[in-house]
């Protein structure tokens, strides 16, 4: 698994600007599962 906060920390002490994008292929609920990771990522910052 990936530690999401650590991740995103190392990004920013980085100095990373650059954008993020999530990416969800396969599924009868793909505007529904993109809005959850994106409610998840803004929770990490």
């Amino acid at each position: 698994q990936v530690d999401w906060k650590a991740f995103f920390t190392a990004l920013d002490a980085a100095g990373f600007k650059g954008d993020l994008c999530i990416e969800r292929e396969a599924g009868k609920q793909r505007v529904v599962d993109i809005r959850t990771a994106r409610e998840f990522v803004e929770k990490l910052q």
